[in-house]
């Protein structure tokens, strides 16, 4: 055994070693445990590069592999485990994926006889391969499979949402009490399970509490035998024992009535914990080991009592590499910690964690630790929650997280001491559950305000994202909150933008805090990117010192998956803010974040931001969500031009450019009675309804003689208009049929119109009396001559990219619009160059007149005229046009011009002229591509472009440059040579990539 990692370069089997002598006791089967006794080691591999793996030096297979395998899978903390073979099998090893539900077959990765035959299989998996990551890369076919395997906090989110669906039709006929009666008994029995996985509560303790209750020799004990016989009073009787002795106030409210715990209710939850498919493959909560299972797992537990109307308002978990990030870089020693929105408690369980991390005097008996660490969650950590159900959730976690690291056998005796002498002093001394409170961290109301008068040295979370209504309770602090800060009183009324709770936990974090204070918060993006926010935004970077804030809206498929809205994380304090420099992290999906669910920050993508160019409007955090350096360049070159607004009619009739604004959807309740706000959402159905009854004729009237466009999908291309949602008189535009009418002027007449939603304006210029509803925009120009010629810039290719890099609001999200700022400040050409601006008026007419088509050769020669007229270089038309090209694989050429460009760019900079070759993975899991150049003869010394792809990242750009294969940078540099890797998309192999790698490039060289 030993031999066979020596080969492959580890060190094995002393506490110094590579491979180190570890334990794996599954608890309810001895005779394995003793099987694995001395059997077992492990090897942590480096951060992010997912190799940590166990050794199994004993052969197990059968229902023993499947429990091997369940508690490995269930402890989350190795991705592989080498198994041993019995001696007949010829092989000496099988290696396994571990991150996956016990009950997947399909695992295996690769066997080993150990032989000389091994020499090609050998070489996958030495050390350095495991250190580095490139283990992947030796096994990349496998990678894929990964895809689809089953994650355990999800799989346990999936059988508990199962759990609590059975559970809630059995109350159906008890509305009232049905989610909070379904909640406790969720609740009680992950805890109970968790107590009995981990031995804390055995047969001793049923043997003494319920004596001649129970038969040892039973398959089933403890609880699942209470369930299984239906034995209510004695379930009850358990339930009470707990609360006393753990001092657990999760099983005293509420009260769960004997009536409640039906036959069909205590099978539901037998089966949930024992071995029982409710459907094909399913797992039960019996797979889970709660012994061994990360508490912060528990915290997802939250997802599955969101309601659907809580997730579409803007409340999610928070997902636990979030969380992670957020707590090292906020808790820096001892001290209080609030999360005044903790949901199921998992920034309070990291938070409590790393404060016992820098506790160095840990007792030594179990009861003197248990008591200290008691002690700490009761001085040092607090939370508000409004939901009950999330609040229950939290002290569950922590009540988890406290007995967490303490050996279940030091504990089993000490609980077993205490039933002997009939103690009644409980485990838990301290009842924390007091510091988390339940109730609205927004409350106005004197006396009723949570954590009152306090202040704490860390405060962290992740508040709801959802827009206050007038029926919200929030609306008080809305309306009354007020504070002095630094001598200024403000108001929420004022600072609140959209209403947005997330700001106004902002605001209210003042309450809580003092000059030492450390914040660490996701919020949404539109907080800082939204016009509507600028007084929350000036507020912010005003009494706040930020000191790291991470763009996460790129990553956003691995963090909410379910979010409407991308996020960021802000880490500030209560400082002065002046001469303040924040480092800006634009993170981004790295090649394997999705596939190994990685948030890779990279510090070289840091961008030093003065705090004070924010305030003065000198930098826009906006303008970094999208682009670069080289985007922002074009950008200010753009916004130096003129401004639309500045050719629009002046007119004082011309007061508005959106359309007509239907009713509201409290006047449509009232005039369709029943309708509910909650249950019917956008009102679709019902809105055509009332236009056709009140105003809209599907045909031509001498009354409703005016075509009327609501939808402009369909409607409205650019250059023309397809169609009309029907007709409708000037007469009908009025307060009870709209909202907003805006003045009859803006709809007679020359103007052009286009859409406010949607991913690129597609505008068309009418010279008729035409109404349009507010999902439109209409612009009148001053000079009429200049109307073929606006309509070609709005539909051009530099105004979309304008607007998309600059204005353009939840570009990647749901309903990616425009406002009206944004329109009025498009950027139009100083410089109107008479004969390019007829050329591209002629060409505006014909496909006005639908003479020509906007595809093709006319699309490209229009738009070629108008980067001219905006006086574009090369570099600037390659920039706008690559943005709008569609993604595909790329070619052989377009990796020969990327190659050609790149050289260009820094051939003037070097007097001994770089080589470039570059390599790609034909046959090779992850299509990447690789280009490389050499100096100084280095190329001599590289692999061929014949070599695979494989062995050149393996044994060359990894080795060269120290980086980890899941989480290199796609730059990279070594001796003699540097490197750039990416996947085949052709976006990442234009003209307009290689001129910024090689500005990178140089900059990197310079430093």
């Amino acid at each position: 055994m030993n031999h066979f990692f020596e080969n492959i370069e580890f060190t094995f089997g002393s506490v110094d070693s590579d491979i180190k002598p570890c334990e794996i006791i599954i608890s309810e089967n001895q005779k394995l445990s003793q099987k694995l006794k001395d059997q077992v080691f492990s090897y942590n591999s480096p951060k992010q590069t997912n190799t940590s793996f166990y050794v199994i030096t004993v052969p197990i297979e059968g229902k023993e592999l499947y429990e091997l395998k369940r508690f490995i899978w269930n402890q989350n903390d190795y991705d592989l485990f080498f198994l041993a073979e019995k001696p007949e099998s010829n092989l000496l090893f099988t290696l396994f994926y571990a991150k996956t539900s016990p009950k997947d077959t399909d695992t295996k990765i690769a066997a080993f006889s150990g032989d000389d035959n091994d020499c090609q299989e050998i070489e996958k998996i030495k050390k350095w391969n495991f250190e580095s990551g490139a283990f992947w890369l030796a096994y990349s076919d496998f990678v894929e499979k990964i895809k689809n395997k089953s994650r355990i906090d999800s799989k346990l989110v999936e059988q508990l949402k199962e759990l609590k669906h059975r559970l809630t039709k059995e109350f159906n006929n008890k509305p009232e009490i049905q989610h909070s009666i379904v909640q406790a008994l969720i609740d009680r029995t992950l805890f109970i399970k968790f107590l009995e996985d981990n031995h804390i509560i055995n047969s001793f303790f049923y043997k003494k509490r319920f004596p001649n209750r129970f038969n040892e020799n039973d398959i089933d004990f403890g609880f699942k035998t209470l369930l299984k016989e239906h034995d209510v009073e004695s379930i009850n009787k358990l339930f009470g024992i707990i609360n006393k002795l753990f001092n657990n106030v999760l099983f005293k409210t509420p009260v769960v009535d004997p009536e409640f715990l039906t036959t069909n209710v205590l099978r539901l939850i037998y089966e949930a914990i024992s071995q029982h498919d409710w459907k094909d493959g399913q797992l039960s909560l019996f797979d889970f080991r709660f012994d061994v299972l990360p508490v912060e797992f528990i915290s997802h537990i939250y997802e599955v009592f969101l309601e659907n109307n809580q997730l579409k308002e803007g409340i999610y978990y928070t997902p636990d590499k979030l969380a992670h990030l957020i707590i090292e870089d906020t808790i820096s020693e001892l001290g209080t910690v609030l999360d005044p929105s903790c949901g199921s408690g998992m920034f309070l369980v990291l938070a409590f964690r790393k404060l016992l991390g820098f506790i160095s005097n840990e007792p030594t008996k179990v009861d003197e630790k248990i008591e200290q660490r008691n002690k700490m969650l009761n001085d040092y950590i607090f939370g508000i929650e409004k939901e009950n159900t999330a609040w229950r959730l939290t002290v569950l976690s922590l009540y988890l997280e406290l007995l967490k690291g303490i050996p279940a056998e030091e504990i089993k005796l000490y609980i077993n001491h205490k039933i002997e002498d009939n103690s009644e002093t409980p485990i838990f001394p301290y009842d924390f559950s007091a510091n988390i409170i339940n109730c609205n961290a927004l409350e106005t109301e004197e006396g009723l305000r949570p954590h009152e008068g306090k202040s704490f040295k860390y405060i962290v979370g992740n508040p709801p994202f959802f827009t206050i209504k007038s029926e919200n309770e929030e609306i008080q602090f809305l309306r009354e909150f007020r504070k002095v800060i630094n001598g200024v009183e403000v108001k929420a009324k004022d600072i609140v933008g959209h209403n947005q709770i997330s700001q106004a936990f902002m605001l209210k974090l003042k309450d809580w805090s003092d000059v030492e204070t450390h914040f660490g918060f996701v919020q949404n993006s539109s907080n800082f990117y939204n016009e509507k926010s600028a007084n929350f935004q000036k507020f912010f970077f005003t009494n706040y010192r930020v000191e790291r804030f991470y763009e996460l809206s790129r990553v956003k498929d691995i963090l909410f998956r379910k979010a409407k809205e991308s996020v960021v994380v802000a880490i500030f304090n209560n400082k002065q803010v002046e001469n303040n420099v924040l480092d800006y992290y634009p993170v981004e999906m790295g090649l394997f974040s999705k596939t190994f669910d990685l948030l890779i920050i990279q510090e070289d993508k840091k961008i030093k931001i003065s705090q004070q160019d924010i305030l003065d409007k000198k930098v826009v955090l906006r303008d970094y969500l999208i682009g670069n350096e080289h985007d922002l360049r074009l950008l200010r070159k753009l916004s130096n031009n003129k401004k639309l607004e500045e050719f629009l009619l002046k007119d004082k009739r011309y007061s508005s450019i959106e359309g007509l604004k239907r009713i509201s959807s409290k006047d449509l309740e009232t005039q369709y009675k029943g309708l509910e706000i909650e249950d019917t959402g956008l009102y679709a159905i019902e809105h055509l309804q009332f236009a056709k009854e009140r105003y809209l004729k599907e045909s031509i009237t001498d009354y409703s003689n005016t075509p009327y466009i609501y939808q402009p999908e369909n409607k409205i291309k650019a250059f023309g208009i397809l169609g009309v949602d029907g007709y409708m008189s000037r007469y009908d535009v009025n307060k009870s049929n709209f909202q907003r009418t805006r003045n009859i002027f803006i709809y007679e007449g020359d103007k052009i119109v286009f859409n406010r939603f949607g991913r690129r304006i597609e505008a068309a210029y009418i010279n008729f009396d035409i109404f349009f509803s507010n999902l439109i925009y209409g612009i009148k120009i001053e000079l009429k001559d200049y109307y073929p010629l606006f309509v070609a810039i709005l539909n051009s290719d530099i105004v979309d990219y304008y607007l998309t890099q600059k204005f353009r609001k939840r570009v990647d999200d749901n309903f990616a619009n425009l406002d009206t700022k944004a329109i009025k400040n498009i950027p139009i050409p100083n410089d109107l160059d008479e004969e390019l601006v007829g050329e591209i008026s002629k060409i505006s007419k014909a496909l006005t007149e639908g003479n020509l088509k906007y595809e093709g050769e006319t699309k490209e020669e229009l738009n070629n005229l108008i980067y001219e007229l905006y006086g574009l270089n090369i570099l600037e038309k390659n920039r706008v046009k690559h943005f709008f090209e569609k993604d595909r694989i790329a070619t052989e050429s377009d990796v020969n011009k990327y190659a050609d460009s790149l050289k260009q760019t820094i051939d003037l900079f070097f007097e001994d002229k770089p080589v470039i070759q570059h390599y790609r993975g034909e046959n090779f899991g992850f299509g990447l591509i690789v280009i490389a150049l050499y100096f100084n003869g280095a190329e001599r010394e590289q692999p061929s472009s014949k070599t695979t792809l494989q062995y050149l990242i393996t044994n060359k750009i990894l080795r060269s440059t120290g980086e980890k294969f899941l989480t290199m940078r796609e730059i990279m540099i070594g001796e003699n040579c540097i490197y750039v890797i990416r996947n085949n998309s052709s976006k990442s192999w234009t003209t307009t990539k290689a001129f910024e790698d090689g500005q990178e490039i140089l900059k990197r060289l310079s430093r």
